[in-house]
């Protein structure tokens, strides 16, 4: 169970250093926003290419470059699918480079405060991680401010977001080629069937995303428990960076 000391203390820390806040809060502010659009982008993906395939269930392909064409599609989707995953582990990968470089730097400028909580028979890696949940706190707090923000604007970015994202997605099939003889087929076969959507509303709705990202929690979860995640493990990787700096610091004075 948490004490309340040790709340306080983590508070206290967190204050005394804070610079070294400003700087996580900085980072994160940044991997928050990277991650969110990424993991997002992700689900609006999925999502265009979910309505795709249930479009195409209700039309009777029989024509051979069609089905080639929707296949190519298929192809252009797992493909941004793919980089977004990519590009959201690079974003991971630089977040966590970062967290270690500040953990290292941490054990550095707080060798004589280590050095007493090692003497009071305290572990480095529990000293570890009194300076992990200090950072936690820091991400914790900035990762709500930075939701809440986007939460509030959703509603009038989520519209450019999926046209970016459309875009993307243009990108990876190719470019406008295959989107035209996507448009050629695709004109020819709705000449001869009703549907209750045209040729220009296959490849993607008209609305294919709320106006809310409260409807996508998943990346938010994901981002925030990455972030967590990396953040703990690069203390703990640090652990041992602890007892040699507070040796040195003994050996100082």
């Amino acid at each position: 169970m948490i004490s309340v000391r040790f709340i306080e203390r983590t508070i206290r820390g967190i204050g005394y250093h804070r610079w070294h806040h400003l700087v996580l809060a900085t980072i994160t502010i940044g991997f928050v926003l990277v991650g969110l659009f990424l993991l997002t982008s992700q689900n609006f993906n999925s999502l265009a290419n979910l309505q795709f395939n249930q479009r195409l269930s209700d039309l009777n392909l029989s024509n051979e470059q069609a089905i080639v064409i929707t296949n190519r599609v298929a192809a252009a989707h797992a493909l941004l699918d793919a980089n977004y995953q990519l590009w959201f582990l690079a974003a991971a990968g630089i977040f966590f480079l970062f967290n270690l470089g500040l953990a290292i730097s941490a054990a550095y400028r707080r060798a004589a405060e280590s050095r007493s909580y090692l003497l009071l028979g305290k572990s480095p890696t529990k000293v570890a991680l009194q300076y992990a949940t200090e950072s936690m706190f820091t991400f914790t707090a900035v990762f709500i401010g930075v939701s809440l923000v986007l939460l509030i604007i959703s509603g009038g970015i989520t519209a450019w977001w999926n046209q970016l994202n459309q875009g993307l997605f243009q990108n990876s099939a190719g470019g406008r080629a295959l989107l035209r003889q996507f448009n050629t087929q695709f004109s020819r076969i709705f000449d001869h069937q009703l549907t209750g959507f045209s040729d220009q509303s296959l490849l993607f709705a008209a609305a294919p995303v709320s106006d809310s990202l409260l409807v996508y929690p998943k990346p938010f979860l994901l981002v925030f428990l990455t972030g967590i995640g990396l953040i703990l493990l690069s203390h703990l990787l640090a652990a041992g960076f602890i007892r040699a700096f507070a040796k040195r610091d003994s050996l100082a004075h």
